[in-house]
């Protein structure tokens, strides 16, 4: 099996390997799945919280005007493109 293209910054590759030496695939793919997790549970956070902004506007504690469009476009973003939606 070929090895994996090394898409990583040439600056931030010698920073590392300066901190911490040379890295294995090995040491790559855990530090990366264990990423991947995170971003996962912080995706499924913002998700929940949005559920909580809606259920405050709409018990009109919150004017819907008061929530930044961002936040709504990055909620949509998350529903459609997030990690926890990959096919993978």
């Amino acid at each position: 099996m070929a090895p994996f293209p090394d898409t990583i910054d040439v600056d931030l590759k010698a920073v590392l390997e300066e901190s911490f030496g040379e890295v294995s695939h090995e040491a790559r793919k855990l530090v990366s799945d264990e990423l991947e997790s995170v971003q996962q549970e912080h995706e499924k956070l913002l998700l929940a919280w949005h559920t909580d902004v809606e259920d405050i506007v709409i018990l009109g504690f919150l004017h819907r005007d008061t929530v930044p469009v961002q936040w709504t476009a990055l909620v949509e973003f998350l529903k459609q493109f997030g990690c926890s939606n990959s096919t993978e």
